[in-house]
């Protein structure tokens, strides 16, 4: 990385006081940017990750169907979404025992500095807890439909 795109990094350093993962990629998928709270979730530091190409720190992001979608990003086109239930584990990050935190994604385009074309911005929001009351509240009412069927079945049989 040049001089000024360091001094560049600096102008994002705000996005360290947003309580979500936010990191930005140029269009040849280097990383300019990761805030404070990737770091915390993901355990690779900024001064690791930051001047790397996105697939060689993130390798799951050197699969094709990533990569074209991230490409229409930077074409400016409109925001991509890698939802929580289909793309949950993109980045690593454990939590204590065997759990993994579970991520919802969206990469907008963002004008790049240079005045041409785009860079693509990844809001990145932990919902590991909005998942796992929604799974419990599933089981719950799975649990309340069979004992209403049981309770139909045993009504019938008297």
């Amino acid at each position: 990385m040049t001089v000024d795109e360091v001094k560049g990094d600096e102008q994002f350093l705000i996005m360290d006081l947003i309580p979500m993962g936010i990191f930005i990629i140029r269009s040849d998928y280097r990383i300019i940017f990761w805030n404070a709270c990737m770091e915390d979730w993901t355990g690779i530091q900024r001064r690791d990750i930051v001047g790397k190409v996105l697939h060689d720190s993130i390798p799951e992001f050197g699969d094709a169907r990533y990569l074209s979608r991230i490409s229409l990003v930077f074409a400016g086109g409109a925001p991509v979404i890698f939802s929580s239930q289909l793309h949950a584990s993109l980045f690593p990050s454990k939590l204590k025992g065997s759990r993994r935190r579970v991520y919802h994604t969206t990469v907008s385009p963002i004008p790049s500095g240079t005045g041409t074309g785009h860079m693509a911005l990844f809001a990145v929001q932990d919902v590991t807890e909005l998942t796992a009351r929604i799974t419990g509240y599933r089981q719950m009412n799975d649990r309340a439909m069979r004992e209403i069927e049981d309770r139909k079945k045993a009504e019938e049989e008297e």
